[in-house]
């Protein structure tokens, strides 16, 4: 079964800690003892002292939930400092600490897998310290924190039907993704004069970059691309008046017409490859060439400067989408894109690519963000069978019979069965009236929802589409009778597949 997104661990509540935190033991009558000592018998006029006692209810990467207990307390402060640090005193925990009340308290924006410890101290009414306790603890491998969108989800994200939408190199015709473009992907007008909605999911994706000659996924004969050119892919799409906010926009002028759409429209994004070598076949070519994190310059020859990469584009992503404050759209995850897994065993290529020891990490990094990872093999792609292996969430194989009536779908279909993976729908201007044969291809798609029933994954699963790269704009401003036929064929089907 698909893998559960992780989710922030806020809700556990431990009396005591766990033999990881031996500092902060101690039992329930050891707490009364403590506060008999500071609450003996004192004469009238003197001041009770002040004492507090923390307890790790448990670390997530970005931070770590406490149990604050306090006696005879004006105020508390905490103070969080890495395991190498100099201890703080006192005064310092009161001056750069963060000041909390006793119960349950969380203390964010630290670092992920690092060794912590966690002073604090009580201050009496009248503003004396009490005695400095501490408590170790590790955060967590993960995000260091979580976007308002991601801390509210408690399950995995579903989609029903994800467009394919490929934009971000010089060679697309027409380059950008305007709002009209987008229009006739977001709803649709049906025979009877009924606009309804079409798409519930979009994903944005491009495999190069042809403008620099630059590729996102090796083995097309380009360069690898570096950091600038995955940036240029990310301003492409947060580019404002196009992208994303195109889509917002159209999205939310459907609003008007229609009232809201039964669910949250969702955008997955792609991700691209870390390349390991400059020159994806040339194994004497450069592995530091993609560019600076940090202050230093990756070598990809190492896995771990790979992941690190692919971290800092889910991490800009997020951070973008964040402050992009979209109305309409919600991100929900990435893709993987390449489409196969050259991993010992599987398919070709394997040392050129590694991906045994870049995508489970890589996915797991995503989940520990409470989003999704996107996958959509080929046909037969090497390492299908292991999608779920390495974290994916969803994985659509493609058919690839639209251009290759020769293969064999029903191989396919007890292929796709027996993974449990769902499929891919494919068409793209060979479909138009104006192109020859265009019937043949027509009784293709035809027989992709033939399979998608067949195989029981008709209104149960996700599915996604693949459409040239302006198809479905040209067949819904076709002035063809045949092409607004085919047009209506397919966003009946999308809309009734919903679920």
């Amino acid at each position: 079964s698909s893998r559960r997104v992780a989710l922030t661990l806020t809700s556990r509540v431990a009396i005591f800690p766990n033999s990881m935190h031996a500092a902060g033991r101690c039992s329930t009558l050891a707490l009364l003892a403590f506060c008999l000592l500071c609450c003996g018998q004192k004469a009238p006029e003197e001041e009770l002292r002040a004492a507090l006692r923390l307890t790790v209810i448990d670390s997530f990467a970005g931070g770590v939930n406490l149990k604050v207990e306090a006696v005879n307390a004006q105020s508390c402060f905490v103070l969080c400092l890495e395991e190498s640090e100099t201890a703080p005193d006192a005064q310092t925990v009161r001056t750069l600490g963060k000041e909390i009340q006793p119960g349950k308290v969380s203390i964010e924006g630290l670092k992920p897998q690092t060794s912590y410890i966690a002073y604090g101290v009580a201050v009496s009414k009248s503003g004396e310290s009490g005695m400095l306790t501490k408590v170790p603890f590790i955060t967590t491998e993960g995000a260091a924190f979580l976007y308002d969108w991601e801390k509210r989800r408690s399950e995995l994200p579903r989609y029903s039907n994800m467009a394919l939408i490929y934009g971000g190199s010089a060679h697309r015709d027409p380059f950008r993704w305007d709002k009209e473009r987008f229009d006739s992907h977001v709803t649709w007008t049906d025979t009877l004069g009924k606009e309804r909605w079409l798409f519930d999911a979009f994903l944005a994706i491009e495999f190069v970059d042809t403008q620099y000659n630059m590729e996102y996924a090796g083995g097309y004969g380009r360069q690898a691309a570096n950091k600038e050119s995955w940036i240029r892919l990310l301003d492409y799409w947060f580019e404002e008046g196009y992208g994303f906010d195109a889509l917002d926009q159209s999205i939310e002028d459907a609003i008007g017409r229609l009232g809201e759409p039964p669910v949250k429209r969702k955008v997955v994004m792609t991700m691209p490859d870390a390349i390991l070598h400059e020159q994806f076949k040339d194994i004497n070519s450069s592995t530091r060439y993609w560019g600076y994190l940090d202050g230093k310059m990756l070598d990809f020859n190492q896995s771990s400067e790979r992941v690190s990469a692919m971290r800092w584009f889910v991490d800009e992503t997020r951070r973008r989408w964040s402050l992009a404050g979209y109305k309409n759209l919600e991100l929900i995850g990435f893709y993987c894109v390449s489409e196969d897994l050259a991993v010992p065993g599987y398919g070709y290529s394997q040392d050129l690519k590694r991906w045994e020891d870049v995508y489970p990490a890589i996915t797991k990094y995503v989940h520990s963000c409470n989003e999704t990872m996107n996958w959509i093999p080929y046909y037969f792609a090497a390492g299908h069978q292991l999608w779920e292996e390495f974290g994916f969430d969803y994985a659509m194989m493609q058919p690839n019979y639209f251009w290759h009536s020769n293969y064999d779908m029903t191989k396919y279909m007890n292929e796709v069965t027996a993974y449990g993976m769902s499929m891919e729908f494919e068409f793209d201007d060979a479909v138009l009236e104006e192109s020859a044969g265009y019937q043949d291809y027509r009784i293709r798609f035809n027989n992709y929802i033939s399979m998608c029933k067949e195989m029981g994954l008709y209104r149960t699963r996700e599915l996604s589409y693949y459409m040239g790269g302006n198809t479905l704009y040209k067949l819904a401003h076709s002035s063809s009778e045949k092409d607004r036929e085919f047009y209506e064929l397919v966003c009946q089907f999308i809309n009734d597949s919903e679920h």
